[in-house]
């Protein structure tokens, strides 16, 4: 969690886009606590949220993870379906 706040100083762009417009709180709604298994403690993925929202990190970003235009989703629906309670909760804190 240390590097992404050292990154976001050094001018990374916290709302930069893949080319199906995940962002990188959309790779921590992916990445971070799913279905129960602790790939990242509760304080770490709350760490890396809080940093990009203050950074300017849209959280009504939306992108196409399958790359189906309809189905657009925000960070927090990615990580409410993925079963991501830790990063649930930290967008929504």
């Amino acid at each position: 969690p240390d590097l992404v706040p050292a990154l976001l100083a050094a001018g990374a762009d916290a709302r930069a886009e893949d080319d199906l417009g995940l962002t990188a709180l959309h790779w921590l709604a992916a990445a971070g606590n799913a279905f129960g298994s602790p790939v990242y403690p509760s304080s770490a993925v709350r760490a890396v949220a809080s940093a990009l929202v203050a950074h300017g990190a849209a959280l009504d970003a939306l992108a196409t993870p399958t790359g189906d235009d309809e189905r657009r989703v925000s960070p927090l629906t990615l990580a409410i379906v993925l079963g991501n309670v830790d990063t649930a909760v930290a967008l929504l804190e």
